[in-house]
């Protein structure tokens, strides 16, 4: 038997481990508190009804302000909750709603964002078959993956803008893929525009992919000319002064699977179910800059070092996104939908080269990918020590960053 069969036999017993391990996630849900919030989720594939509209009004009301007048100031920092939290230019893409009674613009909204959901699982598809063709069994195996990955049907239920930046990735991925640089990088900014943050990914990502990395610049350089133009240059001062200052706080609510997210719950015993900004504390501004640099320049040092291979945009590409979503102040869980690619990645390197890499990768994987696409009631946990308990998606990134890491520092050839 070759290393590729014994490779191909061992991820069905690691998709049936991660299906397992998704399933007894359920079963904690329920025995703790008897109903899932991912039931809900799933099923707003299906069912409009169980959707949630309240994260798009926020843009949606900022668009009309600015077509009213392009010099309105779009922030309130004391209403964060409900409020708008994106950079100015990310309204632009509301604007086609302002005209547009309440009801019209949820069924549309609704629409668009199966529609994006259905396009990045044709990418993921595609994604996969990029150099062999892909079998029912695997297409199946990925449409059980899609449903179980709670970010993503997360993202679907809430009507979040990361649906619309899971594709832009997706397409990215997709670019690199084909050593389509240029569109890379255009659609990349476009990515850019809803979550600014992932300009870190640029440095990483640098040597691979040079030509992405300018495209992305200025293409980011013309939207900031576009943005100025469109919500005044006193929106985007606020914003840079004001905003990202105060968003850099995070927040020790639950769903926020960042290292600021882990330490804001460490130190601070706040309600795990409370949606409000975490009052900023030394302790916990300290050891995530710390922490953040510790990982960014380990990143960068490992990109530098893969300067002299060939084809390691993709693989940098998934990795610096990683590295970009855990240090970032905010992560939500439905912010971590773009790694179902990562996944699919790793998939390729082992049922499609006669190589694979070391079976050992294996077990933190399966263990990555269940605590990233699962559900946990966290909600009774008291202390500190129980309250680690909460950051079970971070843990997960954490085991997928660092297995990818090593992957990218070890072999030479990926596909």
């Amino acid at each position: 038997m070759t290393s590729c069969h014994r490779s191909v036999n061992l991820l069905a017993i690691c998709f049936l481990l991660c299906v397992l391990g998704i399933g007894l996630s359920f079963v904690q849900v329920l025995a703790v508190r008897g109903q899932d919030l991912r039931v809900t989720a799933i099923l707003s594939l299906f069912d409009s009804s169980r959707t949630q509209l309240a994260d798009p009004w926020p843009s949606i009301r900022v668009a009309k302000m600015l077509h009213e007048n392009n010099h309105a100031l779009i922030y309130n920092i004391n209403h964060l909750a409900g409020g708008y939290v994106y950079p100015p230019v990310a309204a632009l893409f509301y604007r086609v709603f302002i005209n547009l009674e309440e009801t019209q613009i949820g069924s549309i909204l609704i629409l668009v964002n199966r529609l994006f959901f259905l396009a990045i699982f044709f990418l993921l598809v595609s994604f996969l078959s990029s150099h062999s063709s892909v079998t029912r069994k695997e297409i199946l195996g990925l449409a059980v993956v899609v449903l179980l990955f709670y970010p993503l049907m997360r993202t679907l239920e809430i009507n979040q803008a990361t649906m619309q930046v899971t594709f832009l990735f997706a397409l990215t991925w997709i670019f690199l893929q084909s050593n389509r640089n240029i569109f890379a990088g255009i659609v990349f900014a476009l990515a850019l525009a809803f979550k600014p943050q992932f300009v870190l990914i640029l440095p990483l990502i640098l040597w691979s992919a040079p030509q992405m990395a300018l495209l992305a610049i200025a293409t980011g350089f013309s939207l900031f000319i576009l943005s100025v133009g469109y919500a005044g240059l006193e929106n985007h001062i606020f914003y840079i002064t004001k905003m990202l200052p105060m968003l850099s706080g995070g927040y020790a609510f639950y769903p926020n699977h960042s290292a600021n997210g882990f330490f804001n719950r460490f130190f601070l015993n706040l309600p795990l179910d409370q949606f409000m900004l975490a009052p900023k504390m030394k302790p916990v501004q300290i050891l995530t800059l710390v922490c953040g640099i510790i990982i960014y320049s380990i990143a960068i040092l490992l990109a530098w070092h893969q300067r002299k291979k060939e084809k390691m945009a993709v693989p940098l590409f998934g990795f610096a996104w990683l590295v970009t979503t855990l240090i970032s102040p905010i992560s939500w869980e439905h912010h971590y939908a773009p790694a179902l690619f990562q996944f699919v990645w790793i998939y390729r390197q082992y049922s499609r080269t006669a190589e694979p890499p070391s079976n050992w990768f294996l077990l933190p994987l399966v263990l990555s990918f269940v605590l990233m696409a699962s559900y946990f009631d966290i909600f009774s946990l008291q202390g500190r020590g129980e309250r680690l308990l909460a950051s079970y998606v971070f843990y997960g990134a954490l085991l997928l960053t660092i297995s990818s890491g090593l992957m990218i520092n070890r072999y030479n050839k990926f596909v």
